[in-house]
């Protein structure tokens, strides 16, 4: 059985994947007081619950997959139609 570590590590490295950037997950009551300020000055928070959040994502990328499965790169930059969609 997976522990909250485990599950704490396989989204960072989804959310990487998926968004092609790092991405530092942090409880906001574990910052230190003398960063808080700082870091949350540089942080999207959505208002929105957590598990919507990660539900839309996984939506949207599974209907880039769909819409983009069958096309290689040069195909569709080539294709104005589905570039202009996108």
């Amino acid at each position: 059985m997976k522990g909250r570590f485990d599950n704490y590590i396989e989204l960072k490295y989804f959310l990487e994947e998926l968004l092609g950037l790092e991405v530092d997950l942090i409880m906001k009551g574990a910052l230190k007081e003398e960063l808080k300020d700082i870091i949350l000055s540089e942080v999207y928070m959505s208002k929105r619950d957590v598990k919507t959040i990660l539900k839309d994502i996984l939506y949207e990328a599974s209907r880039i997959d769909e819409f983009t499965r069958d096309i290689n790169y040069e195909n569709f930059i080539g294709d104005k139609i589905r570039f202009m969609q996108s």
